[in-house]
Parts: C-alpha cells; sequence; structure tokens
C-alpha cells in the first residue's frame, strides 16, 4: 500500500460529472490559470501602492509573487488563527492589502473574519483570500479576490483560480497565454500502472513530477490552464470528494490521541480538511519513517533560512510539523494503515 505524494489518473475512471468543480463554482466569477501564483500574479497590479500584510506562515512561491518591501508580516496563533490583536495594530492608512489563508481546511473564525472587514471599510485595503486550503470548506468568506491552487485537490497536471463575486473584479484574461504543458497528467497515468503492477516505472514518473514541479518555480509569466487540465476538472465529482475527506479526518483524529501526536489545526463538522497537520519535535525521523513505509507525507512548509525573530510559528512549523494525507484516495482500510504505522514508531516520540 502506498499513501500521498502526487496524485494518479485512470482515463478509464474519467466522466464528465454533474458536480464538478465548475458546478459548485456556477454562481461565482472565475478565471482558471495554471496555478495559485499565476491567479495572484493577474491582480497584484490592481493592487495600491502601499505595504501587504501577509501572514508569518506562508509559501514561499506566494511572497515570490510580491516585492519584499512591502511585504508585513502578522502574527498567528498556535492553531493557525489569525493573532488579530497583531494584526490589528499593523493596518493603517498605508496597508494596500491583507491577505488571509484558511490553513488545512479550518477556516478562521467569524469574529475575526468580521474585524478585518471593519478595518477594510475604515481604510479601503484590498482582502485577498487564499482558498488553496479551504475552497470546499467556503469557496469565500471576506475576500475582495480569492485565489486557488486546484492542482491540489484534483488530478490535473495544472490549474489555478482566480475568483470574486463582483463581476467588476475581474478582467478580461483571453489575452493570457494558455498552458500546454500537461506532462504531469502523463506522470500521473504512469503512476496508476505503476500502483496497478502494469508497469515499472516509478524512477520514471517521479522525476516528471520533479521536472514539472521546476518548471512551475522558474515560470516568470502568467498563464491560464491548459485545455487539457480544464478538461479534466469536469470529471471530478466535487460532492463526493468532500464526503470521503471529512470520515478520514474524524477516523485519524480519533486514533490519534492515544499516541501523543499534537494535532494543530481546529476542524469543524463544515469544514472539509486538505490534511490533517500535526506537530512533532523529531519530524524529519518521522518523515523518513513514514517514507519507508510507503507513506509519503507533505512537509507545509520548508523555510530555508526563516529568522526565528521574524516569524517564529513559521519557524517552528518547519521544523516540527507533518501533514498527513487524507484525501480522496483513501478510506478507512488506508487510515488504519497509517495509524498503524504510526503507533508502531510512537516510542520514539521526543516530547
Amino acid at each position: 500500500m502506498e499513501l500521498g505524494s502526487e496524485f494518479n489518473l485512470d482515463m478509464s475512471d474519467l466522466r464528465i460529472s454533474p458536480n464538478s468543480f465548475f458546478e459548485y463554482m456556477s454562481e461565482i466569477n472565475y478565471c482558471l490559470f495554471d496555478s495559485g501564483r499565476s491567479a495572484l500574479k493577474a491582480i497584484i497590479g490592481s493592487l495600491g501602492k502601499g505595504h501587504i500584510l501577509m501572514p508569518e506562515y506562508i509559501c514561499e512561491s506566494v511572497l515570490k509573487c510580491f516585492s519584499a518591501d512591502k511585504i508585513v508580516f502578522y502574527k498567528l496563533k498556535d492553531n493557525l488563527q489569525i493573532d488579530t490583536g497583531d494584526l490589528l495594530n499593523k493596518i493603517d492608512s498605508s496597508t494596500s492589502a491583507v491577505y488571509l489563508m484558511h490553513y488545512f481546511g479550518s477556516l478562521q473564525s467569524g469574529k475575526v473574519l468580521s474585524l478585518i472587514q471593519a478595518e477594510k471599510e475604515k481604510y479601503g485595503f484590498t482582502i485577498i483570500e487564499d482558498t488553496t486550503h479551504s475552497i470546499f470548506s467556503e469557496c469565500q468568506t471576506i475576500g475582495d479576490y480569492c485565489v486557488a491552487s486546484l492542482r491540489k485537490w484534483f488530478a490535473v497536471s495544472n490549474g489555478g483560480a482566480l475568483y470574486t463575486r463582483s463581476p467588476s473584479n475581474l478582467h478580461n484574461y483571453d489575452d493570457v497565454q494558455k498552458s500546454t504543458d500537461n506532462d504531469k497528467a502523463y506522470a500521473m497515468m504512469m503512476k496508476t500502472l505503476y500502483l496497478n503492477g502494469r508497469l515499472d516505472c516509478n524512477s520514471e514518473y517521479r522525476k516528471i513530477f520533479v521536472e514539472c514541479e521546476d518548471r512551475l518555480d522558474e515560470q516568470s509569466e502568467t498563464k491560464r490552464i491548459s485545455d487539457y487540465s480544464k478538461f479534466l476538472l469536469g470529471c471530478f465529482d466535487v460532492n463526493e470528494i468532500v464526503k470521503k475527506r471529512k470520515p478520514n479526518l474524524r477516523y485519524l483524529q480519533n486514533k490519534l490521541r492515544s499516541t501523543g501526536i499534537k494535532q494543530i489545526c481546529d476542524f469543524t463538522d463544515k469544514d472539509c480538511p486538505f490534511a490533517l497537520p500535526v506537530l512533532v519535535p523529531n519530524r524529519n525521523d518521522l518523515h523518513r519513517y513514514l517514507m519507508e513505509n510507503k507513506i509519503y507525507c507533505a512537509v507545509h512548509w520548508p523555510f530555508d533560512g526563516l529568522s526565528y525573530s521574524e516569524r517564529p510559528l513559521a519557524f517552528l512549523l518547519s521544523k516540527n510539523m507533518l501533514s498527513l494525507p487524507i484525501d480522496q484516495r483513501y478510506g478507512e482500510e488506508e487510515m488504519a494503515y497509517l495509524f498503524q504505522v504510526l503507533e508502531a514508531y510512537k516510542g520514539r516520540l521526543r516530547f
């Protein structure tokens, strides 16, 4: 059994779904790009010239979309809820945008969102809402613009969304070049053949995944989603994705209470989880152990050269957090295997 890492894709399973992403977004004005970072770059020019208030814990690919001298970090609490005292102290007339994120599908509290909204009415800044982890918990809360990386949820070569409820906020992006890079989909098909024991191509498809990610990291221009990825988006059932992820989360949450492994986010029944983030002091050792047992967990996010004094929580999480896979590929059998491996490891935990 293998868990985590990139999605696989079985062409024989593909059917146009009546509950696809397009149906889910039917009342929203959106444009599809090749990545979340392309979606974000598309709106940066419309922001004011002041500073951007950014949560201290955020993917470096997001930070690279902005000029470093415009970014001011605000603090988060241990459960990744916004530290409103710190944020409100940093909002002033020079604030051009507040960037907020709902981590791992756990929504920021309604009280926090109301306070930010009230400050927006006072100072007139733009709210950018990153829904990469939360788009299926709630499509949008208070964002003037929402951005999401869809390739983190679906077996697509590329995909990111920029959306808003206000049609006047979105420009016509028809002149933006479409991506034609579908190599990742080919690698996902190869992975299916490998998992089914039909082709010994493990190293080959993993190499393609790395190459695709490297190309995206090096890409400077904004691109729209490829036609093939757009087709694939219409084939996945969003209702089924939500239906499968929630019980996977509950199963692991209940089981992990006996291990001493700390769960970070506070999920409600409404939240659709992106992953289950846990905190362990010897994260790298556990990470290697899980890989030895064919469980591949993401690290959100590795930060090289991160200063503790500037972003203390991000520093802590970059060293000690692991994201356990609970996505729609899996059910109780896979979650039981994941817990069995963690249970066998728990004697090596150092608290």
